[in-house]
């Protein structure tokens, strides 16, 4: 027989999911991918998780999925979607009120928002004067980007505005990372990193800054 601790135990107890953005697009629980299959399952999450545990409506959902090429019943449609999303990641992991739908943050985990807390205290450390920490941070940051973020979602505009700034956070803590390395004295690690950076975004002075440094 289960006692009242335990059973509370288990009530309370939630699988976390990880939901990553860089690179490909993967839903993780417990060290073990999900089969969200379908573009329109793997928009939906993306574009929930983007929000943050913000609801957002039906009528945005399906304008986001659908657009001019909305089927005969969007709103059917939407809500078989989410009924079978909910099937894979968990029932608990979307929730559902009068404004909309929305993931329950408290059980989901963003690689792109650790990416940001990583980022901001790296760059928090290197103004501090805290160059080996500062440099360590932003490396460990760094190393979250698999690739480029949101790249399955470039036909979907909910993730246009995510990915520009995405990216020049990256650039930003890039920066930050190579000018505590040349304060450690590192300048031959990082003049061809530098060189393919210039290379890549010609125009962004800090780059060719640092690697006049």
């Amino acid at each position: 027989m289960i006692s009242i601790t335990s059973r509370l135990s288990l009530v309370s107890y939630r699988v976390k999911v990880e939901v990553k953005f860089f690179g490909e697009f993967e839903v993780v629980s417990e060290g073990v991918a999900l089969p969200v299959r379908g573009a329109k399952q793997r928009a939906i999450l993306a574009f929930l998780a983007l929000n943050r545990g913000v609801p957002v409506s039906a009528d945005r959902l399906i304008d986001q999925l659908w657009g001019d090429r909305q089927t005969t019943k969007p709103t059917n449609a939407l809500q078989a979607q989410i009924a079978q999303l909910r099937r894979v990641i968990g029932a608990s992991a979307i929730v559902t009120s009068e404004s909309g739908y929305a993931l329950d943050m408290s059980s989901v985990d963003l690689d792109t928002v650790r990416f940001e807390d990583l980022v901001a205290e790296g760059c928090r450390l290197r103004s501090e004067g805290e160059v080996a920490e500062a440099s360590a941070i932003l490396s460990d940051a760094l190393r979250l980007r698999r690739g480029e973020p949101l790249s399955e979602f470039v036909y979907f505009t909910f993730a246009d505005a995510e990915r520009v700034r995405l990216n020049e956070l990256a650039l930003v803590a890039t920066e930050y990372r190579i000018e505590a390395d040349l304060e450690l004295g590192l300048h031959s690690d990082v003049v061809g990193e530098l060189r393919a950076l210039c290379r890549d975004h010609p125009l962004r002075e800090r780059l060719w800054e640092l690697l006049m440094i």
